[in-house]
């Protein structure tokens, strides 16, 4: 196990601890109640120097979903956000797929992969397309087959976003036959963040009252963020890549 890796609890993981019935050894219990917000392999190895089977353990609390990886504890926040990155490239899909794909294989893989060199250096969206096939194949071995799954997904969900700039209201009767893929989107959003957040929350207003693509883009990605707080990072993720997934149906 990559002492870099930070990774933080799942829901699957606080009802493990919270819960009545346990399906984990008590040693695995202890390295998961110690798993709390973005923790380090490293300071792990550093609070139980005795235990010796840390990696199989993490290995397996991450295959079953009890954690998941996550940024760096106190990085700086230099993350390129979809929104951020449409409107820096001016609108350049293909830049702005590119940008996000860099960013998750830095975190991942590292600069110097193979992976992250393929899709740096692409120059159409064919190759760029296979470079992002490459780098999938690379992760779901490195890190997990979810994480691979939705970093291609939400990569190839950018670099398909529709070029039509109008977010029209939410309906409050929508026909989900006559949707296109911005109301699709945008409906999706706001039964998400109802359920998990509120509809009195900011960012389901913020979702509401978007007026164009990149209001929200912008919206959705303060989304993932509230939902990463209230439920899980895992949760949060899946939201921004289904969302922008709908968002590309147009």
């Amino acid at each position: 196990m990559d002492d870099r890796h930070f990774f933080a609890r799942t829901e699957k993981g606080r009802a493990e601890l919270l819960g009545t019935a346990h399906a984990l050894k008590q040693r695995q219990r202890q390295v998961l109640f110690l798993i709390n917000d973005a923790i380090g392999v490293a300071e792990l190895r550093e609070k139980l120097p005795a235990c010796q089977e840390l990696d199989a353990i993490l290995e397996h609390l991450w295959q079953e979903g009890y954690i998941g990886q996550v940024k760096r504890a106190g990085m700086p926040e230099s993350e390129i956000g979809i929104g951020d990155a449409l409107s820096l490239l001016a609108g350049s899909r293909l830049e702005a797929a590119r940008q996000h794909a860099l960013r998750v294989l830095a975190d991942l893989a590292g600069e110097q992969s193979p992976a992250y060199a393929r899709v740096r250096d692409a120059s159409d969206a064919e190759t760029f397309t296979q470079a992002i096939g490459y780098a999938r194949k690379m992760l779901a071995t490195i890190a997990s087959a979810a994480q691979a799954a939705a970093f291609e997904a939400g990569v190839l969900a950018i670099l398909n976003l529709p070029v039509s700039g109008h977010v029209p209201a939410a309906s409050p009767n929508p026909n989900p036959a006559r949707m296109n893929g911005i109301e699709s989107a945008k409906m999706h959003a706001l039964e998400t963040i109802r359920a998990l957040v509120g509809e009195r929350s900011p960012v389901y207003a913020r979702l509401n009252g978007a007026h164009n693509r990149a209001e929200f883009i912008e919206a959705v990605a303060a989304g993932r963020k509230v939902i990463a707080a209230v439920a899980s990072s895992a949760r949060a993720s899946s939201f921004e890549t289904e969302v922008l997934a709908l968002l590309s149906d147009h």
